[in-house]
C-alpha cells in the first residue's frame, strides 16, 4: 500500500530525497511496536480540585516541567532529562519509558494513566486546616518521587491560603524514577592513571607519558548503541582547558584519535555530542561547527589500523544542523546503521538523513513537519479525563535507533508545542516519537 507522503503522518509532513516529493510506499515495512504515526507522550500537567463538586477540573501543561533531553537506548526504551523550574531553583532529574505498553494502549483506545505529585502526604505544609478533609482523600493515586524531582505548585504550599492548597501536578505514570550508575572516567594526577567507575566498580588505568591531562579531569564516553563493539570512545580535557580523545580498548590500552588542534572549544568542538558508529569500523561523529558558515554541523571521523589516529572523512548538514546546548536541548549525533545518521536542520522542522562511506558524506532523505501542525495529548488522573491540544512550533533536539531489518528507524525528539487552556497558555516541550521507513 502506499500513502501520499502528507498522509503519512497525522500532521502534514513532507518527504523528499534530493528536493523532490515522495508518494511513500509500505509494502515491506513494518513497525515492531508502532509509531508510524507520530504521537506526543505527555509529561506533566496542573490539575485543580473542585472539593465543592468533588472532581478534578482546570487540567493543563505544566510548563514549569520540561523534557529537556532524551535519548532512545533501545527499540523499547526511551530515557529523558526532565527540568522543574520555579522562582527559586532549577531541578534535573532522569526517567525512563517503557515504550511498548505505551502503544498497546494508544492503539486500544485506551488513555495514559497520570498519579498527583506532593512532597508531604501527612502534613500537606500551609494546609493543615483542609488537607485531611478536603484534599488528602483525593491522592489515592499520589506518588513521592525518590529523586526529590518536586513539582512547582508544591510551593504553592508554603502560602497562608487555602486556595492553593487545591492545586497539583499529576505526572505520566508510565515513567518511572530513573537513576542510570552511568561509566564515569577521571583522571588523578598524583597517581597518573584515569579512574573508571562502573557502579559500585572501579578500575585504575595508566596512562601514557605526555597525555598532559588535567588534573581532576571528567571524561565523557561517547553514544554507543552497538553492545558488540569493545572498543569505546571517551573525551577528557588537558591542561589547557582544550581536550583530546581516546579509545578504550579491552585490556584498558588507550590510544589517542583526536588531539586538542582537533578537540576545542575554540572550535566548538562538543564532547556530549560524541557517537559511535555501529559496527566493525571504528568511525565516529561530533557536533562542531562549519567553520566557512559558522553554523553547527556534524564531523565524521575514521581511524584505520590500530595505532593511527582518526582522520576526518566528512561533514554533514551542509545547510547546518539545528544544536542548543546553550539552552539544555543538548543531545548526540545518532547512528542508524554504519553507514547512516540522521540529524535535525537548523530549521527546527526537517530531519535529514547522510550517508557515510570512507570517501565523504552524501545527505540523502528527508522528512519536514510545519510550523503549527496539529497533536493532542490525553489521559487519566482516578476518574477523571482530560484531552489537551497540541500546536507545533518546532523541534529542539533529536534521537534514533535502527528497528529490526526491513523495519525503518525509530526518532525520538524533544517537540516545543503550543497550548492553550482554561483561561491560560503557554508553550511546553514534550517527547514526539515516530517510525520512519528508512
Amino acid at each position: 500500500m502506499c500513502y501520499p507522503a502528507k498522509s503519512f503522518f497525522a500532521s502534514p509532513v513532507r518527504a523528499s530525497i534530493g528536493g523532490l516529493s515522495l508518494v511513500i510506499c509500505l509494502i515491506s515495512v513494518t513497525y515492531a511496536v508502532g509509531f508510524e504515526k507520530p504521537q506526543v507522550i505527555p509529561f506533566a500537567m496542573n490539575v485543580t480540585i473542585n472539593d465543592f463538586e468533588s472532581h478534578y477540573e482546570d487540567f493543563t501543561p505544566s510548563s514549569f516541567h520540561q523534557i529537556r533531553f532524551l535519548e532512545l537506548i533501545s527499540e523499547k526504551k526511551l530515557v529523558v532529562r526532565a527540568v522543574a523550574s520555579n522562582s527559586t531553583s532549577n531541578q534535573e532529574a532522569p526517567f525512563h519509558l517503557d515504550l511498548a505498553p505505551y502503544v498497546d494502549r494508544e492503539q486500544s483506545g485506551k488513555k495514559e494513566k497520570f498519579s498527583v505529585v506532593v512532597t508531604n502526604l501527612e502534613s500537606g505544609v500551609g494546609c493543615q486546616e483542609d488537607w485531611e478533609e478536603y484534599y488528602k482523600p483525593y491522592l489515592v493515586d499520589s506518588r513521592i518521587l525518590s529523586n526529590g524531582y518536586l513539582p512547582e505548585l508544591a510551593m504553592d504550599y508554603e502560602l497562608e491560603t487555602s486556595t492553593a492548597c487545591n492545586k497539583f501536578t499529576i505526572l505520566n505514570s508510565s515513567f518511572a524514577d530513573d537513576y542510570v550508575a552511568h561509566r564515569k572516567i577521571s583522571f588523578n594526577k598524583n597517581e597518573n592513571a584515569l579512574l573508571l567507575e562502573e557502579g559500585s566498580l572501579g578500575e585504575r588505568l595508566s596512562v601514557p607519558l605526555g597525555a598532559d591531562l588535567a588534573d581532576g579531569a571528567i571524561g565523557t564516553f561517547a553514544r554507543k548503541v552497538d553492545l558488540n563493539q569493545t572498543e569505546d570512545i571517551f573525551s577528557i580535557e588537558v591542561e589547557n582547558s582544550f581536550w583530546k580523545v581516546f579509545s578504550l580498548m579491552e585490556g584498558g590500552e588507550l590510544r589517542l584519535l583526536l588531539g586538542p588542534e582537533v578537540a576545542n572549544p575554540n572550535k566548538g568542538f562538543i564532547p556530549k555530542s560524541l557517537s559511535i558508529a555501529p559496527g566493525k569500523k571504528l568511525r565516529f561523529a561530533v557536533i562542531s561547527p562549519r567553520a566557512e558558515s559558522g553554523l553547527w554541523g556534524i564531523s565524521v571521523f575514521q581511524a584505520d589500523g590500530n595505532n593511527s589516529e582518526a582522520n576526518l572523512i566528512g561533514q554533514a548538514g551542509s545547510a547546518g544542523i539545528a544544536y542548543s546546548e546553550h539552552r539544555g536541548f543538548d543531545h548526540a549525533v545518532s547512528w542508524t546503521s554504519p553507514d547512516s545518521l540522521v540529524y535535525l536542520d537548523s530549521d527546527g522542522l526537517t530531519i535529514r538523513e547522510a550517508e557515510i562511506s570512507s570517501t565523504g558524506v552524501r545527505e540523502t532523505r528527508s522528512v519536514s513537519f510545519s510550523e503549527g501542525d496539529k497533536f493532542s495529548i490525553k489521559g487519566q488522573v482516578s476518574k477523571y479525563d482530560f484531552v489537551q491540544d497540541l500546536e507545533l512550533f518546532r523541534l529542539e533536539a533529536i534521537s534514533a535507533i535502527a528497528l529490526n531489518p526491513g523495519e525503518g528507524i525509530r526518532i525520538a525528539a524533544v517537540g516545543i508545542f503550543s497550548f492553550q487552556g482554561d483561561g491560560s497558555a503557554g508553550q511546553v516541550a514534550l517527547p514526539l516519537l515516530m517510525d520512519l521507513p528508512w
